[in-house]
């Protein structure tokens, strides 16, 4: 019967995954956390219609960061209301 090649890797008992995923983890959110600030001028460039990628041309974020920053921080809701204001003040 012939079952191919086998591979058994060998991973050093040393080598602690969840430790190496909890410093990546540790250092992106500490690198890449957005903050009030941040988050206030995506939903004003997102207010006026701006894409995700123009918003990431003046913001130092990429076009998927700002996506999931308004799926992440529920962004939507905001965006909506605050263009509306602009709406009434420009009818107005």
């Amino acid at each position: 019967m012939n079952i191919g090649i086998v591979h058994k890797p060998v991973i050093p008992p040393s080598c602690d995954y969840a430790e190496i995923r909890a410093a990546k983890k540790a250092f992106y959110d500490l690198e890449n956390r957005w903050t009030q600030k941040d988050l206030d001028s995506l939903i004003a460039l997102r207010a006026i219609g701006l894409s995700y990628r123009d918003c990431a041309e003046v913001l130092p974020r990429t076009n998927i960061a700002c996506n999931a920053a308004v799926e992440r921080h529920k962004l939507g809701k905001a965006i909506a209301h605050k263009r509306a204001i602009l709406i009434n003040k420009a009818i107005k």
